[in-house]
């Protein structure tokens, strides 16, 4: 069994590392409603003994830490990704005759 560590800071994940590499999260984060936090995928961290967690509190230590700057930042690569991944969704919609093609992967 997986137990999430005891903070963001502590497990070395930050906003600053989402900023960095967003489809790498995107592809080893789950988002936990009940927590609202994001909670490293087991298989993503399968040699690791605890998960990495990202929660509020971590990102409110990661604002007073790097500034509200990384917020803005943070959103606006979020909003990059997403459109790319849309566009490689609506390409990928199967035209009449050609059958389902699934799209798996999260693309960098």
């Amino acid at each position: 069994m997986y137990k999430p560590c005891r903070a963001a800071a502590a497990a070395g994940l930050d906003l600053l590392d989402v900023l960095r590499d967003m489809p790498q999260f995107a592809a080893g984060y789950a988002y936990a409603l009940p927590g609202g936090e994001f909670l490293e995928r087991a298989g993503a961290a399968a040699a690791a003994r605890h998960l990495n967690t990202l929660g509020p509190a971590g990102a409110a230590a990661a604002l007073a830490t790097h500034g509200l700057a990384l917020a803005d930042a943070v959103v606006a690569a979020a909003y990059r990704f997403l459109a790319r991944q849309l566009a490689v969704l609506s390409q990928a919609r199967p035209r009449r005759g050609q059958g389902h093609r699934r799209v798996c992967r999260v693309q960098g």
